[in-house]
């Protein structure tokens, strides 16, 4: 389980849009790691909603919603960037 400083970084960082994914700090990566492994355990009855114009710049999802939420439903957070395609 991951220490209350490293949460409070990660929540900081999906708080100001930056691509988590790419984040350099081992902790970080580790946390995002578990973050996914526990929500596809709670999410895996749901059938997610897609729309192609958004990616999840937490983890780099390609527009996969949780249809009761609207987050994403890989990583549990509201990240999302618009794609101009």
């Amino acid at each position: 389980m991951a220490d209350s400083n490293t949460v409070e970084h990660f929540d900081a960082l999906v708080r100001v849009n930056q691509k988590v994914y790419r984040h350099k700090c081992p902790k970080i990566k580790e946390y995002l790691k578990e973050r996914k492994r526990k929500v596809r355990i709670n999410t895996s009855h749901l059938t997610p909603s897609f729309d192609s114009q958004y990616k999840c710049n937490t983890c780099n999802t390609k527009g996969k919603s949780n249809p009761e939420t609207g987050y994403c439903i890989v990583c549990d957070t509201d990240n999302w960037e618009f794609i101009n395609n």
